[in-house]
């Protein structure tokens, strides 16, 4: 059996806007790792991850839910959405990673006072746009 390396698992996805009308454009990401970007004009505005359902994750940014947890929501429905797929352990490093590098809006207080390492200098190395493309890492 060939073996397969973890960055193979590594799927990107172009922006696309999170609903078409009142329909979303999520559902493919149902019960899907990985890490999403949500962007407002030409600024992202927020980065997040999800181990198990990237759909449900997202799609509570654009409804209000009885939560226990504080969490951002958004009522422009037009906002734009990216999303990578992988595993939940590659998540942790890249939702990480993209706060760090992009410093987005609405994720103020995560790593606030984080002091990057240089285990972190090798995570933005390995991942960068290129061509809006992200390389996988």
């Amino acid at each position: 059996f060939p073996t397969r390396r973890s960055s193979d698992l590594v799927r990107k996805f172009k922006w696309q806007p999170a609903f078409i009308g009142k329909k979303s454009t999520l559902r493919p990401y149902l019960n899907k790792s990985g890490v999403y970007l949500i962007k407002e004009g030409n600024k992202i505005i927020y980065v997040g991850k999800s181990g198990y359902n990237l759909y449900q994750t997202i799609i509570r940014h654009f409804y209000t839910w009885n939560d226990i947890r504080p969490r951002i929501v958004y009522e422009d429905h037009s906002l734009k959405v990216r999303v990578v797929l992988c595993t939940p352990g590659q998540a942790d490093k890249l939702e990480k990673a993209l706060i760090l590098k992009h410093n987005p809006r609405d994720n103020t207080m995560k790593y606030k006072s984080y002091i990057p390492t240089s285990k972190d200098s090798e995570i933005y190395e390995k991942y960068e746009f290129i061509n809006e493309e992200p390389v996988p890492f």
